[in-house]
Parts: structure tokens; sequence; C-alpha cells
């Protein structure tokens, strides 16, 4: 489970720079990246709050605050992130 959550982290941590740095999400990286989460819901490797802790993990890296903190002083929201959090929870439930 370890070695799933990290990667999950790894490739969370490169979407979020490329939107740092492009100001747009890539499509294909943010298919490929719920696919992976949701290999990991369907084999019970993770659940949805070990996803969500690992997003902010990876959110937190990359920005350096919270997604929350972040878009309190922000006027713009981080599609990316917001997008994932929202198929989560069409996800699990």
């Amino acid at each position: 489970m370890d070695d799933y959550l990290q990667r999950l982290k790894e490739r969370l941590v490169d979407q979020y720079q490329h939107v740092k740095q492009h100001r747009s999400q890539d499509p294909l990286q943010e298919s490929a990246i719920k696919g992976y989460m949701e290999a990991g819901l369907v084999t019970g490797i993770a659940n949805a709050d070990m996803l969500k802790a690992v997003m902010n993990q990876a959110y937190k890296k990359v920005f350096g605050t919270t997604y929350e903190e972040r878009n309190k002083s922000a006027s713009k929201t981080n599609d990316a992130y917001e997008n994932m959090q929202k198929w989560i929870q069409r996800r699990v439930h």
C-alpha cells in the first residue's frame, strides 16, 4: 500500500507542477491519475480518505500551502485539484 500511495503522490506532484508552470492541466495525465486512483479503490488498496490525504500532501509540496489556504487569498481556483476531489466524491458515493 505504501508503494501505491507514494507513486500516486509522485503522479499528483507532476500534475500540480504542470498546472503551476502552464496554468492548465494535462488531460492525459489527469486521466491516468484517475485510472490509478480507481484501481486503488477497486482493489481496496486505498479509500477516499487516503486519496484525499495524498492529494493534499502533493498539493502542499508543489504550492507550499494547502489548497484551502491558497484559495482563500486567490481569486482563481485550481481546476486540477478540484476535478480530482469531485471525481473521488462521485466515485465513492
